[in-house]
């Protein structure tokens, strides 16, 4: 990293923090670290399914929490390209030292993308937070998890995480109030509109492929609402191709999703890629083959990964350092006596982080715009193979 982009860093950093400090005659939280009345904090974990944003979403905050002292200083496991917590929530159990909080073992729940499950995992973390009663907080990482603990049947502190559109999910009732004093979901109201925005103004599209599963979820996934206001605003095509995708076979939510890119790929001159679960780093080369055939441009909505790897742009603050540091205060003032409605949820990351992936521009025949090249701060002169465990 050049050291005008360190500074830059730096500088980001500081206005983060005076951001999310309120101002004055605003009750405030400490965020010192503290036990409860003398035992540790415990924490719990629900996620729907793994996910590739979970994981580092999980050390981000992790490593939040360490730059607060709640946790001692280590480096963390190298994370699964999948984005699997259970590793890492089994590490911080296991090796993590810290004298305020415990990640409870038993206390990780995923269901597997599955509807049945779901259901019978909901039921069992309910009865643990309401009977057993030993669980402090809890950790819901994406929208089925929010879904299942926004509500009046438990009172224990949730933090709802990674979540593409809480508002738009009914998770929370609006960016300013969770609606219910026990929850807490952070917001980024301007981030897909702004990826969007950003992908027209760097190519001039006609017809933007947008494929997602046709279900409350799926449509909040790909920020459906998000695209069609600036279809509006700019006068763009999108040509939709629905592919369900929350199932517990990630293979069969991989084909679906490979028949809409066939299928959209001789009809747009765009393709926004959703966030969908057969859109993995695995399948991404498969996946991209009949969009660079018919050199379409490509934009990654979840990660500049996908763009190391084969997509042609993405403009992304996904799992970030700002993000973790936001939600670990968010943690430590709901362990200094702070309500978790009573907390900012509204979020967004001070940096903007372009990345560009230049041999698949020049694959695609695209010159970029030397105005996105003195914004790209991740440039790739090559396609990066993704390599196996």
């Amino acid at each position: 990293m050049k050291n005008s982009t360190k500074c830059a860093a730096l500088l980001a950093m500081i206005l983060f923090l005076l951001l999310i400090t309120p101002s004055a005659g605003q009750e405030d939280w400490p965020t010192s670290p503290k036990t409860n009345q003398g035992k540790k904090w415990r924490v719990g974990y629900l996620e729907g399914g793994v996910f590739y944003a979970y994981g580092p979403y999980l050390a981000r905050i992790v490593e939040g929490l360490m730059e607060l002292g709640w946790i001692e200083r280590a480096e963390l496991p190298k994370l699964d390209p999948s984005g699997d917590a259970r590793p890492l929530w089994a590490w911080l159990g296991r090796t993590a030292e810290s004298k305020y909080l415990e990640f409870v073992a038993d206390a990780y729940w995923s269901c597997n993308w599955d509807d049945k499950l779901r259901t019978e995992t909901r039921t069992k973390v309910l009865d643990r937070l309401n009977n057993t009663k030993d669980i402090d907080l809890m950790l819901a990482l994406g929208t089925w998890a929010g879904k299942d603990l926004a509500n009046d049947e438990h009172s224990v502190p949730t933090m709802v995480v990674s979540s593409s559109n809480p508002v738009q999910s009914d998770i929370i009732r609006s960016v300013e109030d969770s609606g219910h004093d026990h929850l807490h979901a952070s917001v980024s109201p301007k981030r897909y509109e702004r990826q969007i925005r950003f992908f027209h103004q760097a190519t001039g599209f006609k017809r933007l492929g947008l494929v997602y599963e046709d279900t409350a979820e799926g449509r909040t996934y790909a920020a459906v609402e998000n695209v069609e206001r600036v279809s509006k605003e700019h006068n763009f095509q999108i040509v939709r191709c629905y592919a369900p995708g929350d199932l517990p076979d990630r293979q069969e939510a991989y084909r679906n999703l490979l028949k809409c890119y066939e299928d959209l790929a001789p009809k747009v001159d765009a393709v926004y890629l959703t966030i969908h679960n057969g859109n993995e780093l695995k399948n991404l080369a498969s996946l991209l083959a009949p969009l660079n055939k018919h050199k379409v441009f490509t934009f990654a909505q979840r990660s500049s990964e996908e763009v190391r790897h084969g997509v042609l742009m993405s403009l992304t603050t996904a799992a970030t350092g700002y993000m973790g540091l936001f939600e670990a205060i968010t943690i430590a003032k709901t362990f200094n006596g702070a309500k978790p409605r009573g907390l900012p949820q509204v979020y967004d990351d001070p940096t903007t982080r372009v990345a560009l992936n230049v041999e698949v521009a020049q694959q695609l025949d695209y010159e970029p715009p030397g105005w996105l090249l003195e914004m790209a701060d991740e440039i790739y002169n090559k396609i990066e193979p993704v390599r196996s465990k």
